[in-house]
């Protein structure tokens, strides 16, 4: 039964709830492409389908680089992210 109502939630919605309790604390959401985060290799960024291995593995054709699927696809999203932070269309928020 759970994992009907899990597995049935919209993303948009599950977005909406994000956005609405960042901005309720205070917290920048950044909205990032996310096309091939998982076959895009997050040292060297090349893409390709046979980079993805497997649901678990990443093993980059280009570079060689080992890593868990899940692992390279949240660096991915963590660099563009950072890379909208940049451009000034986010206000970085204070680490100190």
């Amino acid at each position: 039964d759970q994992r009907a109502r899990l597995h049935s939630w919209a993303f948009a919605q599950l977005g909406a709830f994000i956005e609405y309790k960042a901005r309720r604390a205070g917290v920048p959401v950044v909205h990032v492409d996310p096309r091939n985060t998982s076959r895009q290799c997050s040292e060297c960024w090349h893409t390709h389908r046979s980079n993805r291995i497997d649901q678990a593995r990443f093993v980059c054709r280009s570079c060689g680089v080992v890593l868990h699927a899940d692992h390279n696809g949240s660096r991915n999203i963590a660099h563009r992210a950072d890379a909208v932070w940049q451009r000034g269309a986010v206000n970085r928020p204070s680490t100190a």
